[in-house]
């Protein structure tokens, strides 16, 4: 499966290093804007993840995610991984929060677990929200 992530210019190297220690297959953005390219290039992400704040905001983006076929799992990397962001991300039908920073480690298991929905959604029967 492959993981797109959206990570800021600064962040990416580490991001990456974190990545290949696992062997995950990640396509790094750093616009919002190069969502589009990849999205009508017919690639499949079973996992998305997006940092909690974007100078457009997050909603956009997230909007172009949801349309996707088949709907990659969003996690989202935030400073504040409290209570009240973690609930916000799964009442909009997100996967879950990575708390930023975070280890090699730790995005392995966040992402293994996401393609775990990812697979079991598409599974059920539909490619958006496993109900048949």
């Amino acid at each position: 499966m492959s993981v797109l992530a959206m990570v800021s210019h600064d962040a990416r190297d580490d991001f990456e290093r974190k990545a290949a220690l696992h062997g995950l297959d990640v396509t790094v953005i750093e616009r919002a804007s190069e969502l589009s390219a990849l999205a009508h290039g017919g690639k499949i992400f079973s996992v998305a993840i997006l940092p909690a704040t974007l100078p457009d905001g997050i909603w956009a983006l997230w909007g172009q995610l949801q349309l996707m076929n088949p709907r990659p799992e969003i996690l989202i990397c935030a400073f504040n991984a409290d209570f009240q962001t973690w609930s916000g991300v799964l009442e909009a039908g997100g996967h879950d929060v990575l708390a930023d920073p975070f280890s090699a480690e730790e995005l392995h298991t966040a992402v293994v677990r996401a393609e775990q929905t990812f697979g079991q959604r598409l599974a059920g029967g539909t490619a958006e929200d496993g109900r048949e």
